[in-house]
């Protein structure tokens, strides 16, 4: 999925047009053609986004001259008269173009393009650092860069914890066992539900966005349930707390990654330190399943979140994790607003 090495950055875009594809047959087919592609570009999270979130997917395909054919699977949002927002798939997630060919940088500059055929949508796509694409520069996109987390687990975990856990990281674990903390993974809308509300009281103060409704994670219980080894999820319970959890993380495995997609904490419990039992728990379970990385997402610059991060021993990779395309009519708004906001007002 990700961009090819050797390409000529001298050439120009290869060409692909919008075709109407037969329902979901092309995306189910190219999907299987990307064992390693996120979670989130699945019709599992589609159907989890859909029903919980008010945003339905639309599945843009396009065959690009050379006859590979790509996927671009995105949620649209109710942006107002005559606009479309469509996230691909949004919230920071990680995502890409779904293709059935490597994406050099001739091939996902025509598909960009063909997007920005589309006059009054907007695409904000997201990326994980080996599906980041590599992309020419152009007026109707605008690209963000940012430092994204990922874990190497290409040793197993005894080496990883002796080597890449910080010495605050293996004394908070040791803590959290001490005073009585246990993690298990969990199944079913019981926990789900359970941690939804976990993770309704730690976002009450959180961006709009950040916030998810019971449902939500009864969907996602419903889609763990159909398909076990896709999503688990770890919880950490509080023998001091009566056995509630007081700490959970959601994650979902395809190919030979593991994402943490949410997690959550009762800050009243801090100073039992169950983040970081349930993060080792699921570290180790990643580690024993094979997986061989494990993503741990951009952190908006946040400097505690990042010194969490980096205490696992998580990388920092500097890649472009957003991309906007604009449609030509998106474009031409943007474009008037920005000579508005500079135009000197009257009498100055």
């Amino acid at each position: 999925m990700g961009p090819t090495s050797g390409e000529n950055p001298a050439e120009g875009p290869m060409k692909a047009r919008r075709i109407r594809a037969e329902g979901g047959r092309v995306w189910q087919d190219i999907l299987q053609r990307n064992p390693g592609a996120s979670f989130f570009l699945t019709p599992d999270y589609a159907e989890i986004a859909e029903r919980t979130l008010g945003t339905p997917a639309v599945c843009f395909t396009f065959l690009c001259e050379d006859g590979a054919r790509a996927v671009v699977p995105t949620f649209e949002k109710n942006a107002g008269w005559l606009r479309r927002d469509l996230a691909c798939p949004g919230g920071g997630l990680p995502g890409g173009i779904l293709c059935d060919a490597p994406l050099d940088r001739a091939r996902t500059d025509g598909i960009l393009k063909a997007l920005a055929q589309i006059p009054n949508a907007a695409f904000h796509l997201s990326f994980e650092p080996r599906d980041a694409p590599c992309v020419s520069a152009s007026a109707e996109r605008t690209a963000r860069r940012e430092r994204f987390f990922v874990l190497d687990l290409s040793d197993d975990y005894a080496d990883l914890e002796c080597r890449s856990f910080a010495k605050d990281f293996r004394e908070q674990c040791r803590k959290s066992a001490r005073r009585g903390i246990r993690v298990a993974f969990e199944a079913g809308r019981g926990p789900f539900v359970e941690f939804g509300n976990l993770h309704r009281r730690a976002s009450k103060s959180w961006d709009a966005a950040s916030r998810k409704p019971l449902a939500f994670f009864a969907a996602c219980a419903d889609v763990a349930e159909r398909t076990p080894a896709v999503i688990h999820l770890a919880l950490a319970r509080s023998e001091q707390h009566e056995g509630a959890a007081v700490a959970g993380l959601l994650l979902v495995r395809r190919g030979d990654t593991v994402t943490c997609w949410l997690a959550a904490m009762n800050r009243a419990a801090s100073r039992l330190a169950p983040s970081a039992a349930v993060y080792r728990h699921g570290i180790e379970w990643a580690c024993d399943q094979g997986a061989t990385r494990l993503l741990l997402g951009a952190s908006g610059g946040i400097a505690s979140i990042e010194a969490f991060k980096r205490s696992m021993g998580a990388g920092a990779i500097e890649c472009v994790t957003s991309l906007e395309v604009r449609g030509t009519a998106r474009e031409w708004m943007r474009r008037t607003r920005a000579i508005a906001s500079v135009r000197p007002s009257a009498g100055v």
